[in-house]
């Protein structure tokens, strides 16, 4: 194991952290600076508002699991918590201090290097966590169930999305697990990928001790928006929803 807790033999997990930092110093002008971009951004801090910070007190200690240049750190910080970002990559970090830099709250976020499925975190540490588009770039996530509920708090919040293999854009969808990994790619490669059936979360989630709350749909006409709402993802919704983001809640031990 290396000092990220990666085994040396996991090329998915070394291929990630190559294609991000890479990607770094251009991650957040191609995602995010063009107005489908901050539709997108918009939507993701809606999500975060709707199923995670409407029950949160001010004072909860919250992990950003996943959290890249930290886009979301500003926004959260905002509601009083006590914040930290995890993430594998150096140069997606470094980013995400760059950012925090300019902000008054800086000191009461903290931020570290570590594998998402080897957390270096205490048992029960935190009241909440939060992934956005993540997950599905974990080939072990069941691992990554396991590890939320060991850093959880009995009765702590869980939100995340992954892709959805049930919208109308399973064709898409199908190609990328087909093949392990994303249709675009940098200088460093590919990434690996995978959309998920509605249930496939579910049962895992169950399995380590989770009660799933609560799913919303992302629609897929975000981007002819400029304040879109989530949908129910039910019937024709769950066509029509292109992400799908879960609330869960771990169960008491």
């Amino acid at each position: 194991m290396n000092k990220l807790g990666i085994s040396e033999f996991d090329n998915v997990s070394k291929q990630t952290i190559a294609y991000y930092d890479s990607e770094a110093k251009v991650y957040d002008a191609k995602r995010y600076g063009s107005k489908r971009g901050q539709k997108a951004e918009l939507f993701h801090k809606k999500i975060l508002d709707l199923m995670f910070n409407s029950e949160l007190d001010s004072s909860a200690r919250v992990l950003d699991l996943g959290c890249g240049t930290g886009r979301l750190l500003p926004h959260m910080a905002s509601k009083g918590y006590e914040l930290c970002g995890l993430d594998l990559s150096e140069g997606m970090l470094e980013l995400a201090r760059q950012r925090l830099s300019r902000q008054e709250y800086a000191k009461k976020i903290r931020l570290e290097l570590g594998a998402i499925t080897a957390m270096p975190f205490e048992y029960g540490y935190f009241d909440a966590v939060y992934s956005i588009l993540v997950i599905n770039l974990i080939r072990d996530y069941t691992r990554v169930f396991q590890e939320v509920a060991r850093v959880l708090k009995s009765g702590g919040i869980f939100v995340f999305n992954v892709p959805n293999l049930a919208s109308l854009y399973f064709p898409g969808g199908i190609y990328v697990n087909l093949r392990g990994r994303t249709v675009t790619s940098n200088v460093a490669g590919h990434r690996y990928s995978h959309w998920f059936m509605p249930r496939e979360c579910k049962t895992e989630l169950k399995n380590v001790g989770f009660a799933v709350e609560d799913v919303k749909g992302q629609p897929l006409y975000l981007r002819l928006s400029d304040n879109c709402n989530p949908i129910n993802p039910s019937g024709l919704g769950m066509f029509l929803s292109v992400s799908l983001y879960i609330k869960a809640r771990l169960r008491c031990r």
